[in-house]
């Protein structure tokens, strides 16, 4: 009935919606580990968080700007380089996979204080 094709986009929608919530997920329990909660508390506690107040989809746009942005500066910046400086694509290449890095650990870092300073005001609110 289903044709393979048709059915790749709605799998993986599926499936980034799953790995949304599931690091939604990590990111509370985490949050309430580094709080000294005891794990049969974390684990309810996650749950009931999630899904009780969306309020972290704020910070999935707040990565996708900047990593669309980070996107179109290295796109720029790259086609500076090659056209104008006569520099050679391997070396821009691996200067800005560290850059990359770099900024995708600070996207992560940035995540996780924005989602330990949520858990924190949710819990202080119902205490």
């Amino acid at each position: 009935i289903f044709k393979r094709e048709f059915a790749k986009i709605p799998l993986f929608l599926a499936f980034l919606a799953f790995l949304f919530l599931f690091y939604s997920f990590i990111s509370i329990a985490h949050s309430l580990f580094a709080m000294d909660f005891s794990f049969k508390k974390l684990i309810r506690k996650s749950l009931g968080l999630l899904f009780r107040s969306p309020s972290y989809i704020r910070i999935y746009f707040f990565d996708l700007a900047i990593l669309a942005l980070y996107f179109v500066i290295y796109y720029f910046i790259g086609l500076l380089i090659t056209s104008i400086a006569n520099v050679s694509p391997y070396k821009y290449n691996f200067i800005f996979s560290f850059v990359s890095l770099a900024v995708f650990y600070l996207i992560i870092a940035i995540n996780r204080i924005y989602f330990y300073v949520i858990v924190k005001r949710r819990i202080e609110k119902n205490i």
